[in-house]
């Protein structure tokens, strides 16, 4: 009879729903579970970002090119649509430096394998200024590697640094626009490897609207004579249809750079 046919396609129809159902269930734990798992970046990954032939700094505001290991204690909360997971980051984060020149440097702070930090730097009338950032976070294997010019470049440090001085830069990060307000609050002195370094520690609190909105505020404990921070705390929120919140502290442990073989 037709409603026996039909009452057994009813019956096909609700058994491929309910599998279907358990295995997106099963997806979303196997991502949860994968996703609060956090890589370190091992030196010799990193060292791969650097040009054998760099130059030693030839510059004022330029540092020394190679690989900075820092001790970090952080962590993050990545999260797409409906799915958002918490994971630590690893106790190690790794800056290399590289494309060296006078007029500027690259970079690239690998606070874990998925999230990927990048600054191309121009050196320039008195100050070091950020010409793109890149931003590479992924979840599960998935994401996406985000490089954007910023325009004009805004002021990130002083070569000649004053407690007190502050300033503030309006720009767009590609189509995005960011208010940035950065302030010198004091001189310190930080010791690494037994070795005590005197720093200048910046703040800097960035708004960004559009697409992306979201804010960003950095404590940089920066040594004027090697260019480089000492130590760097980050507090960043961005949401949108992709959310991400970072919260991590990161301590130079060695103030001489790996580098690589020529």
């Amino acid at each position: 009879m037709w409603w026996r046919r039909l009452r057994g396609r009813w019956r096909a129809a609700i058994v491929v729903a309910t599998a279907v159902a358990v295995a997106l269930v099963g997806v979303g734990m196997w991502a949860l579970t994968a996703g609060r798992q956090s890589s370190e970046v091992t030196e010799e990954r990193a060292l791969e970002q650097i040009d054998p032939s760099a130059a030693e700094s030839p510059s004022a505001g330029v540092p020394a090119p190679g690989v900075y290991t820092y001790a970090q204690d952080g962590w993050e909360r990545v999260g797409a649509g409906p799915l958002a997971v918490r994971r630590d980051l690893p106790d190690a984060a790794r800056i290399a430096v590289g494309s060296v020149s006078r007029s500027g440097y690259e970079a690239t702070a690998f606070l874990s394998g998925e999230h990927i930090e990048g600054v191309r730097y121009g050196v320039e009338d008195g100050w070091i200024r950020e010409e793109w950032r890149r931003t590479d976070v992924t979840l599960v294997g998935i994401g996406r590697d985000d490089r954007r010019d910023l325009v004009p470049p805004p002021r990130r440090v002083p070569i000649v640094p004053e407690v007190g001085r502050a300033w503030s830069d309006e720009y767009r990060a590609g189509s995005l626009p960011v208010e940035a307000r950065s302030r010198i609050v004091r001189r310190d002195e930080l010791t690494v490897g037994g070795e005590s370094v005197p720093v200048v520690v910046i703040r800097v609190d960035s708004t960004t609207g559009g697409a992306h909105p979201g804010t960003r505020s950095e404590t940089v404990w920066w040594s004027s004579e090697r260019a480089i921070p000492i130590r760097w705390r980050l507090e960043m929120d961005v949401e949108g249809v992709a959310q991400l919140t970072t919260r991590t502290t990161l301590d130079l442990v060695d103030l001489a750079p790996a580098i690589p073989e020529r």
